[in-house]
């Protein structure tokens, strides 16, 4: 918060590092989900007569 306040652009490799991990961790988990949701709408779309017994609810936790 001190380099936002007198202007010092330089951070520490831990910082870098701990900003780099979180980036990637959470671009990959968005990815999962997306993939998740892109297949609960095929499913529902391409398959609606097969989506009540292919979600059931184990698989809606999951």
């Amino acid at each position: 918060m001190e380099g936002f306040l007198t202007g010092d652009k330089i951070i520490s490799y831990n910082a870098c590092a701990a900003q780099m991990f979180f980036f990637a961790a959470f671009a990959t988990i968005e990815s999962f989900i997306l993939a998740a949701m892109a297949f609960d709408r095929h499913a529902a779309v391409c398959k609606p007569l097969h989506y009540c017994t292919t979600m059931t609810s184990t698989m809606c936790v999951l």
